[in-house]
């Protein structure tokens, strides 16, 4: 039996298509790192990933934030506690921050000229964040949501798309 998505789990599916493109671009521009260019450029690439970098954390903090304090308390007994899927959302949410850190961590050290294997190693934080999200995103949109749908109450789906709103205004 396949129900449709509430409408608080639509708009949490649908914010993961301006993360995703965004994360998409991050991506491409880690991964070409080093393809072309002279250390000047280099320097010039990583301010300019570091830039979309910290737009990018903004969205995935306003995101995650909504999952970890509306969502995920409510399915967390209901599907193991600690050894169960939301364990595990939570630690892919902390893996992809961490990694996203050590970047902004790199950047830190980062001067007017690079090499290109410093340039390379720098911006592979990022492709690694891209990887957990990739993986991440699917996993709430093939089983995560579906399931919350499947175990929470409707009074409980109303009460997360009304909480999901109000923190919208709260903007």
């Amino acid at each position: 039996m396949h129900k449709e998505l509430s409408p608080a789990f639509v708009q949490l599916k649908n914010e993961h298509g301006p993360l995703r493109q965004l994360m998409e671009e991050l991506y491409e521009q880690a991964v070409t790192m080093g393809k072309t260019g002279d250390e000047r450029s280099y320097v010039q690439t990583l301010r300019s990933l570091e830039e979309k970098v910290d737009s990018f954390l903004l969205m995935l903090e306003k995101h995650a934030n909504r999952e970890e304090v509306l969502l995920f308390p409510m399915m967390y007994t209901l599907t193991g506690g600690e050894n169960g899927p939301i364990a595990v959302m939570e630690e892919e949410h902390k893996e992809a921050k961490q990694h996203l850190a050590r970047f902004k961590e790199k950047m830190s050290t980062v001067g007017l000229s690079i090499d290109k294997n410093t340039a390379i190693i720098t911006a592979d934080p990022v492709a690694k964040a891209y990887v957990v999200l990739s993986d991440h995103f699917m996993k709430e949109e093939m089983v995560l949501f579906p399931m919350a749908n499947q175990l929470l109450l409707e009074e409980q789906k109303d009460e997360l798309e009304r909480r999901l709103t109000e923190a919208d205004r709260k903007k």
